[in-house]
């Protein structure tokens, strides 16, 4: 099932990249024999047509001037509560960033299953390695979709599911940790397993029904659903100081600062993919060196 789910990102991913480059190279071919006059005046008007200004689009390759090229790697920031619309290179950079990932994801999971020496171990890798796989390749078919620029419906609800699935992924996380012996035996720490999903729940909630909108709330909401949790790690000093759950919070915390500037920073999305990639790379070694296979003197007891 996660292989599938990997295989069907990433291909869907590289198939519509490739194909969204084949229709505009045949459109531009097609095109050569128009006036220029004439193509201008085209491309005003499919300009003036758009939602959002898409001053990058690849068909400005022709522009002269710094202000062209540098349209090439963004667009103009987007209205209040109105999505961005990356341009080409920015779409293109989105899909690769997290396509890229989806296969290593997988090899990823595998990898846990085999090694977990317990069915507690099992489980709560599988929750975390499912969560990972989820992440990228819902995301790389969202993105791809997107890039494609049909089948609204189908990106509309992709874009509901990549949403949602970051908050899957924080709480799948933070489960593994959570279910240390250490924390589930102590009274103030016990109850953060669950809280942490009753979280997530409402993080989904509230973006499903402000889709796109009050984006500084949703962020918000995302950082504190990160960070709650660490209160109760923060109870096992050696654990909550180690370098790889250290290393993949302070990336996950810099990506975000690209997630809120698009329109501000080129590929600031694809950046942001970047750092999430960096940040679950981190805690994936975290999870493989402390939680499992069997015991020893830096390993935890997962129940």
């Amino acid at each position: 099932m996660l292989a599938t789910l990997g295989t069907v990102g990433l291909f869907s991913g590289a198939a519509v990249v490739s194909l969204r480059l084949f229709n505009r190279n045949s459109r531009h071919h097609k095109s050569n024999d128009v006036p220029t006059a004439v193509k201008m005046h085209e491309n005003r008007s499919e300009s003036e047509s758009e939602s959002e200004p898409r001053r990058g689009d690849l068909d400005l390759y022709g522009l002269s001037g710094l202000y062209g090229l540098y349209g090439l790697f963004m667009n103009d920031p987007p209205a209040n509560n109105r999505a961005y619309v990356p341009t080409d290179i920015e779409h293109i950079a989105n899909v690769i960033t997290h396509g890229l990932c989806v296969v290593p994801s997988v090899l990823g999971v595998t990898f846990l299953s085999q090694l977990a020496s317990t069915r507690n171990q099992y489980v709560n890798g599988m929750i975390f390695g499912f969560a990972l796989v989820a992440l990228f390749s819902v995301s790389t078919s969202f993105h791809s979709v997107f890039y494609l620029g049909r089948f609204r419906f189908l990106k509309e609800v992709l874009h509901r599911c990549d949403r949602a699935t970051i908050y899957i992924f924080i709480a799948a996380s933070y489960t593994p940790w959570l279910n240390i012996r250490e924390l589930r035996e102590c009274s103030w720490t016990s109850n953060f397993g669950w809280l942490v999903w009753l979280m997530a729940f409402f993080g989904i909630l509230y973006q499903q029904i402000y889709h796109e909108r009050y984006k500084w709330i949703e962020i918000t909401l995302y950082l504190i659903i990160g960070l709650f949790p660490a209160v109760a790690l923060s109870k096992i000093q050696e654990l909550f100081f180690t370098k790889e759950l250290m290393l993949g919070g302070v990336s996950y915390m810099v990506g975000v600062v690209f997630f809120k500037s698009d329109g501000r920073i080129p590929c600031a999305h694809a950046i942001w993919h970047l750092f999430v990639g960096l940040g679950a790379f981190y805690h994936y070694l975290a999870v493989v060196k402390y939680l499992m296979g069997a015991k020893n003197e830096r390993r935890y007891q997962v129940v």
